[in-house]
């Protein structure tokens, strides 16, 4: 007769699972504040014209947005330590008795001046990729660019100039 197979114990406690969620949820509404505030001053100044942040990098070769985005992994570790940190400070003051707005404010406020100094970072490796482009790799990469901010104006409404 065979015994019975124990099940396996331990595995991720509920704590950090749901820190990891809250963490996530921090980093995602700072990107989407982020992305928010680009489209509408862009759409203000840019006559309708959604920001352009994403398309600079995504006109890049494959290669040149490795390169940008492989030289900022590094870094990117300490700040996604930095908003384990703050997120787990932010339920700390959440669950508080005596719930201070105030420190809430602080922690809301340097989970953003976090990300844009990762946008910074990001805008200072671009321009060194893109520095170190040659004429006729920086044509293309003004080509590709162009298109890709062509048809984002067309989806918000702007028509095709004849």
């Amino acid at each position: 007769m065979t015994e019975p197979v124990a099940k396996p114990t331990g595995g991720t406690p509920f704590w950090v699972k749901l820190l990891l969620g809250v963490s996530l949820a921090l980093n995602l509404l700072i990107v989407g504040a982020v992305g928010g505030t680009m489209y509408r001053v862009s759409k203000s100044v840019q006559g309708g014209m959604p920001g352009p942040g994403i398309a600079f990098l995504g006109a890049l070769e494959k290669d040149d947005r490795r390169a940008v985005l492989r030289a900022l992994r590094g870094e990117n570790r300490d700040a996604r330590r930095e908003g384990g940190q703050r997120a787990r400070e932010v339920l700390t003051t959440l669950r508080s008795d005596n719930f201070d707005s105030a420190a809430f404010g602080a922690l809301l406020k340097a989970q953003s001046e976090q990300g844009f100094a990762v946008q910074g970072k990001i805008r200072d490796q671009l321009v060194m990729q893109v520095g170190a482009m040659d004429p006729a790799a920086r044509a293309a990469y003004a080509d590709r660019l162009e298109a890709i901010l062509s048809k984002r104006g067309r989806r918000n409404g702007d028509k095709k100039k004849p």
